[in-house]
């Protein structure tokens, strides 16, 4: 369990970097380098890894950014907890995706022929 967290502990960085981007805590200079530890990591990993590390960096990123969604399904969506919980965890899985293929797209891409 340690050895796989060592191992996506850059995606976890870069999707905290991201949500610490936003004009709540006004550290917007993250933005531009959030995604370095992400991208680094990148390197030499397979198609099915790179899309695990951009899952993990975008379900990180967007389950510490929108957890606000949980309190307001409840209050004025009149959903119970566990349904407005679930509504999050499926919310934060597709969000999620986004960065997983943009990853798994890029370490596919070949510069030039060949």
């Amino acid at each position: 369990m340690i050895s796989v967290l060592l191992k996506l502990f850059p995606a976890i960085i870069s999707g905290i970097g991201l949500t610490l981007s936003f004009p709540k805590t006004a550290w917007w200079p993250l933005a531009f380098i959030a995604l370095v530890p992400m991208m680094v990591s990148l390197k030499g990993q397979s198609t099915l890894r790179s899309f695990f590390i951009g899952f993990t960096t975008g379900l990180v990123h967007f389950t510490s950014l929108i957890y606000w969604l949980v309190p307001t399904l409840m209050i004025y969506g009149g959903l119970p907890a566990p349904l407005a919980i679930l509504a999050l965890i499926f919310l934060c899985v597709y969000l999620a995706l986004y960065p997983a293929i943009f990853c798994a797209a890029f370490v596919n891409i070949k510069t030039g022929p060949g």
